[in-house]
């Protein structure tokens, strides 16, 4: 339908919002799985909610329904006067000021703020502009905050990268035009880049490899490092060298592999909810599970009770004798080769007991 048809359509004719959402939507169990299903309440007005959400199940007539109830609240402030007038005022006079009282009749904090003043507001604009993980609605989740606190902090910390990164950038276009104009010199060229850092001189020569600022400011150095004095007689300049040398720096720090790319808001949820993202959490996270140890007398059935617990929640089915046995042959731990050292040498002193025994008989 056209927008302008679209904008005449009634209030109780036009699509209304989801305020009731199941996620995920859908999902496929296996024999004795369970899943959670998270509900979420989003209210359009003040007033009380009560839908019925209908599952359908695959291949069958049979439909589960779950009764869903929430109560919406909406802010609302009163304003003692509602109508601001002033007095006649004369132009370049000191003017004039009333004063109004905000009250809150509802049960709740709630933080107010005035679009064309507030700056905190408009920067909170544009860092929730710049982030990503919005849905299909246009709606992003974060943690919640309380009237008057700021953005999570991780949203915050992404914005000052954000706003460095831009900084470093137009840093970068003034020195290059600088250089392709021509008309700077080194000592001039050197005072700019002595606002940047090793990190910042590294971005400029990876965005300029190639261009004519490369070819004025980067050198054509020996494999082996030479000291400044050695390559000014070579008719290379300090300011050279020394991009030089940061860029063989940058090169060594960027070894190492850090964590894992997260992005701002999955950070700050993962914060809300506890959960570690880095690579050592993971891990622990990995190796958390149940684990159900079996004893008793032979013949009892101990082996059986263990595969039926291995099948029914899924664990591997060991046995104490069989992790020492693969410990010793196949284990590279200081344990695992202390273990194997210690069996051979006990197997060597039986075997010199044998003999012993055999050669007194």
């Amino acid at each position: 339908m056209p927008l302008h048809l679209r904008r005449k359509l009634h209030p109780e004719m036009q699509p209304k919002g989801k305020v009731f959402e199941m996620l995920p939507p859908s999902g496929l169990l296996v024999p004795g799985q369970r899943v959670n299903v998270q509900v979420k309440f989003t209210p359009s007005e003040e007033k009380m909610y009560c839908r019925r959400l209908a599952m359908n199940i695959s291949n069958s007539i049979h439909r589960v329904m779950l009764l869903v109830q929430g109560q919406g609240l909406e802010p609302q402030l009163e304003f003692t006067p509602s109508v601001v007038e002033f007095h006649p005022v004369l132009p370049f006079s000191p003017g004039d000021s009333v004063d109004v009282v905000v009250k809150n009749p509802c049960a709740f904090p709630i933080e107010f703020y005035s679009l064309e003043f507030d700056k905190q507001y408009l920067e909170e604009e544009m860092i929730l502009r710049m982030v990503k993980g919005y849905d299909s609605q246009n709606i992003l989740l974060l943690p919640p905050r309380h009237p008057g606190e700021k953005l999570p902090p991780e949203l915050l910390e992404y914005y000052e990268e954000q706003k460095k990164i831009r900084e470093d950038q137009a840093k970068h276009r003034g020195v290059e035009f600088a250089v392709q104009e021509g008309g700077a010199t080194d000592e001039e060229i050197e005072g700019m880049l002595d606002t940047m850092d090793n990190q910042d001189l590294s971005m400029y020569l990876e965005t300029n490899t190639g261009s004519t600022a490369d070819e004025r400011l980067t050198p054509k150095l020996d494999k082996k490092e030479e000291e400044g004095e050695e390559e000014v007689a070579r008719g290379v300049s300090p300011l050279a060298v020394r991009l030089e040398k940061v860029k063989s720096t940058d090169s060594d720090s960027n070894v190492g592999v850090g964590d894992l790319d997260t992005n701002p808001v999955s950070k700050a949820i993962a914060r809300h909810l506890g959960i570690d993202l880095s690579s050592d959490g993971q891990a622990a996270r990995n190796r958390r599970g149940i684990a159900i140890i079996l004893f008793g007398a032979p013949r009892s059935g101990k082996t059986n009770m263990a595969v039926t617990l291995a099948k029914y929640y899924g664990a591997a089915c060991l046995t104490v004798d069989g992790v020492v046995v693969e410990a010793i042959s196949s284990g590279n731990t200081a344990a695992g080769l202390q273990a194997r050292e210690l069996c051979a040498r006990a197997a060597v002193e039986q075997a010199k007991h044998d003999a012993e025994e055999l050669a007194g008989e």
